[in-house]
């Protein structure tokens, strides 16, 4: 009888480091597991924040360049409005000319045919 419970005592020590070691195991695992999730998700969340930061910078950029154009446009609608200008009062200034040759011509030609 004493044998017997030697033996069962024996067996129950074994089990019992059977299940320690298998808690251990599975407690390993799941450590294991939190960690690779825990990853996942910080690689997710770093992969969306670089992604919504690049996309703040493209936005920014845009804006920025678009502004500069507006800038660039403005000059550039400004240079033609003055050269327009200038033209204008060429233009003038040339049918200025030639009305007064043409009234000089006229002037003289109407003083020549009353010589006549």
């Amino acid at each position: 009888m004493e044998e017997l419970d030697t033996s069962y005592a024996r067996r129950a020590e074994e089990e019992s480091a059977k299940c320690q070691l298998s808690l251990e195991d599975r407690l390993s695992a799941f450590q294991r597991d939190l960690e690779a999730r825990y990853k996942r998700q910080l690689e997710t969340e770093l992969t969306l924040y670089r992604s919504r930061e690049l996309a703040k910078a493209r936005l920014e950029e845009r804006q920025r360049y678009q502004e500069e154009l507006a800038k660039e446009k403005e000059v550039v609608y400004h240079a033609h409005q003055v050269r327009m200008e200038e033209v204008r009062k060429s233009e003038q200034r040339i049918m200025e000319k030639y009305r007064r040759k043409e009234q000089v011509s006229l002037s003289t030609g109407v003083a020549g045919n009353m010589n006549l």
